[in-house]
């Protein structure tokens, strides 16, 4: 599972990784964690537009969303197929714990149970200075959703969050401060144990 603060690159990495590993051969299956199946991706909708909601609901969409496509790929995981996903419940501490305000203890229960459907191999939690997440976020040129659309305090919030998600969960984390080179060169080098041939 790849995740991080908006603007530090996870999907280019996360593109960067599913090109490499078909080009060596490999069956991979890339979905993202909001959405993924039919009932996910209308829950996506929802969940990624600007309609006001107390923190409670995200939670609770989030984890409908959830343990959806967790069924769907333990089958996809049963039949040898690499599961690559776009997002990890740890987004749940840092959207909805620290940029929304949900109650600590209910976001970590959440987060437990949610992992628990999953069972991820390997946790990827990108990083960036704040100025850096910034400068790209501005730079970017695309339709803002709910999330993206927050003031930068949010996104301050939410920074920390992955920070802390990223310590209680022991994932792996990378500086993608680094060019998109380089910091695909350290993604693939936490990848290749996990692989019975080269990436």
């Amino acid at each position: 599972m790849f995740d991080g603060p908006d603007g530090v690159g996870k999907t280019t990495q996360f593109d960067l990784v599913t090109e490499a590993l078909r080009a060596k051969g490999h069956d991979v299956y890339t979905t993202h964690i909001f959405g993924g199946t039919p009932i996910g991706e209308a829950l996506r909708t929802v969940m990624f537009s600007s309609a006001a909601r107390p923190a409670n609901t995200n939670l609770h969409i989030s984890l409908a969303i959830y343990y959806a496509l967790a069924k769907e790929l333990e089958q996809k995981r049963r039949q040898g197929t690499i599961i690559l996903v776009d997002r990890s419940p740890l987004s749940l501490i840092a959207y909805q714990v620290y940029g929304d305000g949900l109650d600590e203890t209910l976001g970590y229960a959440a987060c437990d149970k949610s992992l628990e459907a999953f069972k991820p191999d390997k946790l990827i939690v990108y990083s960036a200075p704040l100025e850096t997440l910034q400068n790209r976020r501005t730079d970017r040129q695309k339709a803002t959703d709910y999330f993206e659309q927050q003031k930068e305090a949010y996104h301050t919030r939410t920074t920390e969050g992955y920070i802390a998600a990223a310590a209680r969960y022991k994932a792996t984390t990378i500086d993608a401060s680094d060019s998109i080179e380089d910091v695909h060169k350290k993604t693939t080098q936490v990848i290749a144990p996990l692989l019975t041939s080269d990436i």
